[in-house]
């Protein structure tokens, strides 16, 4: 028999089961949703599960979902650099030039990470390394904005003009000298990029270098035959000079204003 602490032991436990609140299960994610999960991260068994399913159950064109922002699978598997999932995806069906709410083709997301092997995959399969999404940005404009020097080396050999300007008149070397890319300002000046071409605002790559402070590249751009640019005025009348010292004095940053006054005085 029992003894009697066992019995309120029993008794205490049943009280407290009693008492716990039943958390309801949870619920299966809907199918289309666990196939995104899939191919965001990366689990090419479990995908091609989930497609096989979606096949059964009559759910078509399962290989060219979006996710919550737009943005379709074959983006997200280049994005990734993942090319089992690239070639899951395209062999069930996936547009290899799909584009994403900003107009970018899945070769787009490939070059801004600066991925060859899913680039390579992707022009296997149709991707067009002239494809240009609503801002005007090609595959070379991505990489020279990520400083992704390899690729833009492979693009140029499969054809890609360093040149290309994107809607805003702005070429791949304007980026790299905004986003102060000395490298791959450099390798774009080996490779014929025009340092005298002007955009929409009439503003050369070295007013945007100026604008910016990124003393490295306005460097890169004297160094290379620039300098007869210090007094071409943009749009709003102002030199690469006057812009690099409209911003010092305007900046608050103490330690930015120091870097603008560098500029200022080694640009004069």
């Amino acid at each position: 028999l029992p003894t009697s602490a066992t019995l309120e032991t029993s008794q205490v436990e049943l009280a407290i089961e009693a008492a716990t609140p039943q958390l309801p299960p949870v619920p299966e994610l809907p199918l289309k949703q666990q196939i995104i999960n899939a191919c965001k991260q990366g689990n090419i068994e479990q995908l091609e599960n989930l497609l096989d399913r979606a096949a059964r159950e009559n759910i078509d064109d399962a290989a060219n979902l979006k996710d919550e922002g737009e943005f379709p699978l074959l983006h997200w598997a280049a994005l990734n650099d993942n090319v089992p999932i690239i070639e899951c995806l395209i062999n069930r069906g996936a547009h290899v030039r799909i584009k994403n709410g900003r107009g970018e083709e899945p070769l787009a997301w490939a070059a801004l990470r600066g991925h060859r092997r899913a680039s390579a995959a992707l022009l296997r399969h149709g991707a067009s390394e002239e494809a240009i999404d609503d801002r005007g940005y090609s595959v070379m404009h991505h990489a020279s904005q990520n400083n992704h020097v390899h690729l833009l080396d492979y693009y140029r050999r499969r054809g890609c003009d360093v040149d290309r300007p994107d809607s805003k008149g702005r070429a791949p070397i304007h980026w790299a000298c905004y986003m102060n890319h000395e490298r791959t300002a450099e390798w774009l000046v080996r490779k014929g990029a025009d340092i005298h071409r002007k955009d929409v605002e009439n503003c050369t790559p070295l007013h945007w270098a100026a604008i910016k402070g990124t003393y490295k590249t306005v460097k890169v751009l004297i160094r290379n035959g620039a300098a007869d640019l210090l007094d071409m005025p943009d749009i709003t009348g102002m030199t690469p000079v006057q812009l690099a010292a409209d911003k010092a004095a305007k900046v608050n940053d103490p330690t930015m204003r120091v870097k603008y006054r560098k500029l200022v005085d080694y640009l004069r």
